[in-house]
């Protein structure tokens, strides 16, 4: 899935650049996304003989690139928060992630009185990576960076 959404990444941001609305800096939100995909899908797999934690981490690596389908729900009404800041476009762009994730930590909370340990663990490396990812996004002197990753 990691070597594949990569390879898919650059494939459609290369695409895009001869799109009517080039966004060459998105691909660092694409990167981000397999980086903590990976990372928790390796966990994950490597916790598969301790189910609870199997079962969150699995889950949270799943969260996490679903992304682009809340993403496609959400722009008509999160469209514009892009050059709204920092917080906005990660509203804009995790708004439904975000949601989820947190409804994971309900769940624990009301069946089991308290946070799962690696729950904790696992939203953290979610929001990091989702907030990296937006910070490079963001950053004006990266663009040219992923111009040149993407080959234009």
């Amino acid at each position: 899935m990691v070597v594949l959404g990569v390879a898919v990444s650059l494939v459609v941001g290369r695409r895009d650049l001869h799109g009517p609305d080039p966004d060459p800096a998105f691909l660092f939100i694409r990167l981000a996304d397999m980086l903590s995909f990976g990372v928790l899908a390796t966990a994950a797999i490597l916790a598969r003989r301790r189910p609870a934690m199997h079962k969150r981490l699995i889950l949270l690596a799943t969260l996490q690139i679903s992304d682009a389908g809340f993403g496609r729900w959400f722009e008509p009404w999160t469209g514009t928060w892009f050059n709204a800041g920092f917080w906005p476009t990660m509203g804009a762009i995790y708004l439904g992630n975000d949601v989820l994730v947190l409804c994971l930590g309900l769940y624990d909370l009301a069946t089991r009185k308290r946070l799962n340990p690696i729950f904790l663990r696992g939203a953290a490396c979610v929001f990091g990576s989702q907030m990296l990812g937006v910070w490079l996004y963001r950053c004006a002197s990266l663009k040219p960076l992923a111009l040149g990753l993407l080959g234009g």
